[in-house]
């Protein structure tokens, strides 16, 4: 039972850094583009699907190609049932800003 609470607490925390970290990245590059988006928070939920729906269609189509047998849906914890696909597509999508980071201080 712990470990179901200490995982979504950590979920949650990622997701939050995730989220203000693409907002921050959003910010300076839509300052030289004119938006119609409400709020910076808007902008990068706005990114993260774009990113999350773009990771999703590769995986399906890799599947597809491959032909690689993938499991309709996997038990993440009690009741918790999800797509596998885009379970992954999620999660790379919220853990693409750290590697976003690391890109840039690696070509400084």
């Amino acid at each position: 039972m712990t470990e179901h609470i200490v995982g979504m607490v950590s979920g949650l925390v990622l997701l939050v850094v995730s989220v203000t970290l693409r907002s921050r990245r959003m910010e300076r590059i839509s300052a030289r583009q004119v938006e119609g988006i409400a709020s910076p928070m808007s902008r990068a939920i706005q990114a993260t699907v774009g990113y999350a729906g773009g990771i999703y269609m590769t995986l399906v189509m890799l599947v597809s190609f491959l032909q690689v047998e993938v499991p309709e849906k996997i038990l993440i914890t009690n009741g918790f049932l999800v797509e596998p696909l885009a379970f992954v597509a999620v999660v790379l999508a919220f853990i693409q800003p750290f590697f976003l980071i690391i890109w840039d201080k690696m070509k400084r």
